[in-house]
């Protein structure tokens, strides 16, 4: 039989050792959840930088509108002479195609129409252009919506509206000293409705009106 002084000293050993293992194994244990982490974070970096080169990529095709305002197109945007937007669908046949301060282009299968212009308009142009389209739209009961905003120091207003199955979208911009104007619409059929409108916000976020 051992001594319990022996003994006593046998269990203290152990009991050390027992611990000295757990640390290695919570040490282990913390790296690996360290590693983790980082190697979780420099991927989302890397698909993070991945998403924004994509992003720039895809409005990379800078394009002035009658030397009035600079818009960035997404890759792939197709210029449409006047003339043969009306044979692309019935919905675009009833944008406006005589003015000669209009452009025509087809986005990711949508056609905008883009009508930049120079001339002086009143300070409160864009308020009172709101009020014409909403008491218009209020007393034909369509429904619509409309939002006076400024993006990147512009002020825009939106106009949307829907009517006999389409989807009717319009953006005016006018520039600080409002010499300058730009109008950008579009008419599709609700299910390119949702695509249209995500496309007309980014275009309008790379507007850029000459000096």
């Amino acid at each position: 039989m051992e001594a319990p002084l022996i003994c006593t000293e046998r269990q203290r050993l152990q009991r050390t050792i027992s611990r000295y293992k757990l640390g290695q194994e919570i040490c282990y244990a913390i790296n690996n959840v360290h590693n983790f982490f980082k190697q979780t974070k420099m991927k989302k970096a890397i698909l993070f930088l991945a998403a924004l080169i994509c992003t720039l990529h895809s409005f990379s095709q800078q394009t002035s509108i009658k030397n009035i305002v600079t818009i960035n197109l997404p890759s792939g945007s197709k210029k449409i002479a006047n003339s043969k937007v009306g044979s692309i669908s019935t919905e675009y046949s009833r944008l406006s195609t005589e003015s000669d301060n209009v452009e025509f282009y087809k986005i990711d299968s949508v056609v905008f129409q883009f009508a930049a212009s120079p001339g002086e308009v009143p300070q409160d142009h864009l308020e009172q252009r709101k009020k014409g389209m909403d008491d218009l739209y209020e007393t034909a009961n369509w429904n619509h919506k409309s939002v006076i905003e400024t993006i990147n120091g512009i002020k825009y207003l939106t106009v949307y509206y829907e009517h006999q199955g389409t989807a009717s979208i319009s953006v005016t911009g006018i520039n600080k000293a409002r010499n300058k104007g730009i109008v950008i619409s579009t008419r599709v059929d609700m299910t390119k409705k949702t695509k249209a409108e995500k496309i007309m916000k980014q275009l309008i976020k790379t507007i850029k009106f000459s000096e």
